[in-house]
């Protein structure tokens, strides 16, 4: 005797699942965005907000349009960073800071660097507290160790890998300096100083967890 007929049961369809983001809003110059580009992949979604906005505000506004537009949220892990330098200027710390109040809407976290991005390079090399009087100081700094360093240079994620560890306590390290000697490490003149390390663990525990 056959057997009876058994329907098949249906597959219920599930959507497929959104990646989640890290959305980084960033000035035109393309030094941060190759540096963080070559983390993208496993469990990392790295995707940088499109303009030529050159002061902080704009770059905030930015940010919080191109992250609501493309329906991110916080709440299912997308994270966003606006990544600025501090350029030594009371007037860019001003700008900074009104920045800070706007990306608020989007629990969105600023990533300053005082004079520029180039610390967080010089934090895998060692702790310094060296005083630097312009940009151009603090690359010529690290020509030191990468002698063919210039703004956009490729592969510094790949030179500065095995090293990453010592470049976030340093960077911490300078952090608890400035607030231990002038109680606040945000003002213009606390430098160097950078908070790339912040972004840099929200990447390490995204590649060690699952998103």
């Amino acid at each position: 005797m056959k057997d009876a007929y058994r329907p098949k049961k249906k597959e219920l369809w599930k959507p497929a699942e959104k990646k989640r983001y890290l959305n980084f809003g960033r000035r035109k110059n393309k030094t941060e965005k190759i540096y963080f580009d070559a983390f993208n992949g496993g469990n990392v979604n790295i995707r940088f907000t499109k303009g030529n906005e050159t002061d902080p505000v704009h770059l905030a506004n930015a940010l919080v349009r191109d992250y609501k537009a493309s329906e991110l949220d916080q709440n299912l892990g997308d994270i966003a960073f606006c990544i600025v330098d501090e350029d030594l200027s009371p007037l860019q710390e001003q700008l900074i800071q009104r920045s800070e109040s706007i990306i608020r809407k989007i629990n969105g976290t600023m990533i300053v660097s005082n004079p520029c991005f180039e610390i967080w390079y010089i934090c895998h090399y060692g702790y310094s507290t060296k005083q630097y009087d312009s940009n151009q100081d603090v690359v010529n700094t690290l020509k030191k160790y990468v002698p063919d360093y210039e703004k956009g240079f490729p592969h510094m994620q790949e030179i500065l890998a095995g090293s990453i560890t010592d470049a976030i306590t340093n960077a911490k390290r300078l952090e608890m300096y400035h607030e231990a000697t002038t109680g606040n490490a945000k003002r213009y003149n606390c430098q160097p100083r950078t908070d790339v390390y912040k972004a840099i663990e929200v990447i390490l525990k995204k590649n060690i967890t699952k998103s």
